[in-house]
C-alpha cells in the first residue's frame, strides 16, 4: 500500500505555479476526444469555459453534465475529471488563479467573497450552465480573452472581472450554506483511497467492469472494497456506475442529435428496452420525452 498511496499522491495532487505580482497562470486549452482527463486536484481555483463539444465533469462524487457555453469552477480542494460524450471532441480553456492574492490592496482583505472554500461541496454546482448563469459565464470568458490578448491595463480588468466573478458566485450559494459549510479532511482522505477504482470507472463505465478489478486496483479484497468506496462517495460501486452512465447519456440526448438507439448501445446497455427502463427508473421521464424536453 506504500507504494499505491505514493503513486496515488504523485497522480493526484498537481500544484500550480502563480506569479506572487499577478497570481493567475496563462490559459490552458484542452481539445481532447472522449478520453477522461486525469483525476486531480489543484492547490488554487480554477475555472474554464467549454467553445464546443459535451460531456460530464466528475467533481468528488457530483457527476454534472457541460455543453458548449457552460463554465466551470473548481477549488483548492475538490478532486475532479472531465470525460467528453463517446465520440465526440471537446474544446475547453481553463485558468487557474488565487482570487485573495491577486486581489491584496485592491479590495478589503477580510472580504467574505475572496473564500473560495464554500465553492465545493455536494451543494455547489461546479458546472454554470450558459442558459441559467449567463452573466457569470461571460465573466469567466472575458478573463479568458483577456488573458490571451494581454492588451493595454489588461491585468486591472482581470482583477475586476475577478472580483464581479466572486460577488456573483457567492450570490448563488444559499445563505444557511454559509453559516453550516465545513471542510471534509477525513472525506477527502477516503476519496484518495479510492481515486483508482474512480479514474477506471470515468474510462469505461460503458463497459462490465468487475468488482474484482476495481478492488484490486485500490489494493483491497473486495469485501473491504465495496465499504470503503461507499464510505467515500455515498454509492455502491455500482450505483455510482450507474448513475455516471445515465448523466453520460443524459448529456448525449441533450447535446447531441445521434438516435437513442446508438446512444444506449455504445453506453453499455444491451438493448434498447433495458435502456429505457433503467433511464426511466433514475430521471423519471423515457429518454424520448427527456430529449424532447430539452430540445423545447
Amino acid at each position: 500500500m506504500l507504494n499505491q498511496s505514493k503513486e496515488l499522491l504523485d497522480a493526484v495532487f498537481a500544484p500550480i505555479r502563480l506569479d506572487d505580482a499577478f497570481p493567475v497562470a496563462a490559459p490552458d486549452h484542452t481539445l481532447r476526444a472522449d478520453v477522461p482527463i486525469e483525476a486531480h486536484v489543484h492547490d488554487c481555483l480554477e475555472i474554464g469555459c467549454c467553445c464546443s463539444g459535451s460531456g460530464i465533469f466528475i467533481v468528488e462524487n457530483k457527476i454534472r453534465t457541460f455543453r458548449a457555453g457552460d463554465a466551470v469552477v473548481i477549488n483548492h480542494r475538490e478532486l475532479h475529471t472531465m470525460k467528453g460524450s463517446p465520440g465526440s471532441v471537446t474544446d475547453w480553456y481553463f485558468v487557474n488563479l488565487a482570487p485573495a492574492a491577486l486581489l491584496a490592496g485592491f479590495v478589503r482583505e477580510d472580504a467574505a467573497v475572496l473564500e473560495t472554500e464554500l465553492l465545493s461541496g455536494p451543494d455547489f454546482n461546479n458546472v454554470l450552465a450558459a442558459a441559467e448563469h449567463p452573466e457569470l459565464c461571460g465573466i469567466i470568458r472575458t478573463v479568458i480573452e483577456e488573458l490571451q490578448q494581454r492588451k493595454d491595463g489588461y491585468r486591472s480588468l482581470v482583477r475586476a472581472l475577478v472580483w464581479a466573478m466572486m460577488v456573483r458566485l457567492h450570490r448563488i450559494l444559499p445563505s444557511e450554506r454559509r453559516d453550516s459549510f465545513a471542510p471534509g479532511p477525513v472525506s477527502r482522505r477516503k476519496l484518495e483511497m479510492v481515486t483508482p477504482a474512480i479514474r477506471l470507472i470515468t474510462q469505461r463505465y460503458h463497459e462490465n467492469i468487475g468488482m474484482d478489478l476495481l478492488a484490486r486496483k485500490c489494493g483491497y479484497s473486495v469485501s473491504n472494497f465495496r465499504k470503503v468506496f461507499h464510505a467515500a462517495t455515498g454509492y455502491s460501486p455500482q450505483e455510482y456506475i450507474k448513475r455516471l452512465r445515465l448523466e453520460a447519456v443524459a448529456a448525449m440526448l441533450r447535446h447531441t442529435t445521434e438516435d437513442i438507439l446508438s446512444i444506449a448501445l455504445k453506453s453499455g446497455y444491451p438493448t434498447l428496452s433495458n435502456f429505457n427502463r433503467q433511464f426511466h427508473a433514475y430521471f423519471g421521464i423515457s429518454p424520448r420525452d427527456f430529449r424532447r424536453q430539452q430540445k423545447s
